[in-house]
């Protein structure tokens, strides 16, 4: 079994066997912090896209590949807190 840093070296390297593995070790981890900010399913699935995209837009530039865990669950919750303060302040009035 290849441990975080050598999936996310491998991932950045176009490994998408790394990628997938990435995916499933580390995907209830992201939607469960999403959840744990008060996302609902329907957002925490979303906010885990985002989390995703946003891992393989940095591959090559993750600095401690070995923390990744810790990485993706502080932007799946800063990522949810974003998007939960985002539809707060698009309410009407009349529903606050």
């Amino acid at each position: 079994m290849r441990t975080d840093a050598e999936l996310v070296e491998a991932a950045a390297a176009d490994d998408r066997s790394a990628w997938d593995e990435l995916v499933v070790r580390h995907g209830q981890l992201v939607y469960a912090n999403a959840r744990a900010v008060g996302a609902d399913p329907a957002m925490a699935h979303d906010v885990a896209q985002v989390v995703w995209l946003r891992l393989l837009h940095r591959l090559t530039t993750i600095r401690e590949p070995a923390k990744i865990r810790g990485w993706l669950a502080i932007v799946a919750r800063n990522t949810a807190r974003d998007e939960l303060r985002r539809q707060r302040s698009n309410a009407p009035l009349d529903a606050v």
